[in-house]
């Protein structure tokens, strides 16, 4: 863990590595945690540092709903985290959606144009989404599974991200789309907050039909907020 922290200190400054230091400290009491610990001492750049991050706070959120939670249950080839409650356990495939494609310009009140420029391009973004999370599903061939998305690219917008898991959410149910038969679930968070509905963890399911477990965890997930399932956690 030690090695893990000064190597975020290293990347991203001193003030990064106090905020995940409570983190690692959790993360340091579940099954497998050195080999997270690992591929943080070893990341050569910020962008993998936040993507081990992604996998942090998705191992910690489980855990602030009573999962137990096991780091890369089935070594590096396997899926990210494996999380068991209930007397059901589940993989899971943790991705990141990375910053890609620029934000609206930047303008100071003095010159804001009359006519505001278009940016942004919904269809390349829900193909975006798309995928991105149906990569995912060969890390799932055996066994339960959830994909869980967590969003750091501020310039894609909620609705579009919702909207393009929601299509494969859709086309997994109708049939269109194939799907390991025992994924069960997409989850989406970002540390962002939706404001129409004020909430910040989606899911959506795979199958027309699932089992009460299983329906437990998606409303559990999507009736907290980050900061509330990290906060259990770390209490």
């Amino acid at each position: 863990m030690d090695k893990a922290l000064r190597r975020i200190q290293a990347l991203a400054g001193s003030q990064r590595a106090e905020a995940m230091e409570p983190f690692l400290e959790r993360l340091n009491r579940m099954s497998g945690a050195n080999r997270l610990f690992k591929r943080i001492a070893y990341a050569r750049d910020v962008q993998q540092l936040d993507d081990c991050r992604a996998e942090i706070l998705y191992a910690l959120m489980f855990a602030g709903l009573a999962f137990d939670v096991s780091i890369e249950p089935e070594g590096a080839e396997g899926p990210d985290l494996s999380v068991c409650r209930d007397e059901h356990s589940a993989a899971v495939e943790v991705t990141r959606f990375r910053r890609v494609h620029e934000g609206p310009p930047t303008a100071s009140p003095a010159d804001i144009p009359e006519i505001l420029p278009n940016y942004g391009d919904p269809l390349r973004d829900v193909r975006k989404v798309r995928e991105k999370v149906t990569s995912k599903f060969r890390q799932l061939r055996e066994g339960t599974g959830i994909v869980a998305i967590w969003n750091d690219d501020g310039d894609l917008d909620e609705l579009e991200a919702c909207q393009g898991v929601a299509e494969i959410a859709h086309d997994a149910v109708t049939g269109v789309l194939s799907v390991p038969p025992d994924v069960f679930l997409v989850i989406y968070a970002s540390e962002l907050t939706y404001c129409r509905e004020m909430q910040q963890v989606y899911c959506f399911g795979l199958r027309a039909e699932c089992p009460g477990y299983q329906r437990r965890w998606a409303q559990e997930l999507e009736f907290s907020s980050v900061q509330q399932l990290l906060q259990r956690a770390l209490s």
